[in-house]
């Protein structure tokens, strides 16, 4: 607020043409811190409707990312095949994981709820092997996979063997999804489910 004295005689129509210039000064002052506002909206709203723009709507595939997601399962699959738990471990997210299925040397389906659960089924799959002197094979007919810059996932058909040391072979063809993430540490499976990929031979017949 301007106040304004006068310590002499005002000319007459002074006090009101000052008081006129004033108000005009005023009023496109405000018409300025108008007219700032408004650039400044608009310069928020075109940035805000370009990064929104940006955002896809579909998933970028990225060919890359998906042969670096199918090296992990196939180094999973060799880490099973070799028989080597620490390999396993290293193979499997530490976070994400959601519940796995499985088959056993039976084929029967074995849900395995937490990466913890996976380590301990498949330790106790390597120690019962090794202790009989058994062998394992993974024998990977083939690897499909597509994935993001961190997030992909796999399809693999394969004959899962156990042989014995006495020659007897359980085989089960099967077929594996999987599911990777990408982090700081790599591509990892977060999960899977195999079931198998044809059905069991029957039992002989017996003549009588």
């Amino acid at each position: 607020m301007i106040i304004t004295r006068c310590k002499v005689k005002c000319q007459p129509g002074k006090a009101e043409q000052a008081i006129t210039a004033f108000r005009g000064v005023s009023a496109a002052s405000q018409r300025l811190e108008g007219t700032m506002r408004g650039l400044l909206v608009g310069v928020l709203l075109v940035t805000t409707l370009g990064a929104c723009a940006t955002v896809p709507t579909t998933a970028r595939w990225d060919d890359s990312a998906a042969r670096a997601a199918g090296a992990a399962v196939r180094e999973m699959a060799q880490a099973f095949e070799t028989m080597n738990l620490e390999r396993v471990k290293t193979a499997l997210a530490h976070d994400g994981f959601v519940a796995t299925y499985e088959l056993d040397l039976e084929g029967k389906p074995v849900r395995l709820g937490s990466r913890d659960e996976v380590i301990g089924y498949a330790e106790a799959i390597i120690a019962e092997m090794k202790k009989v002197g058994g062998r394992l094979k993974v024998d990977i007919g083939s690897l499909d996979c597509r994935a993001t810059s961190t997030i992909g996932y796999c399809s693999m058909d394969y004959e899962f063997s156990a042989t014995m040391p006495d020659g007897t072979k359980i085989s089960q063809p099967s077929r594996t999804s999987f599911v990777l993430r990408r982090g700081d540490d790599g591509w990892k499976v977060t999960s899977w489910h195999t079931s198998l990929s044809q059905l069991p031979a029957p039992p002989p017949s017996h003549s009588r």
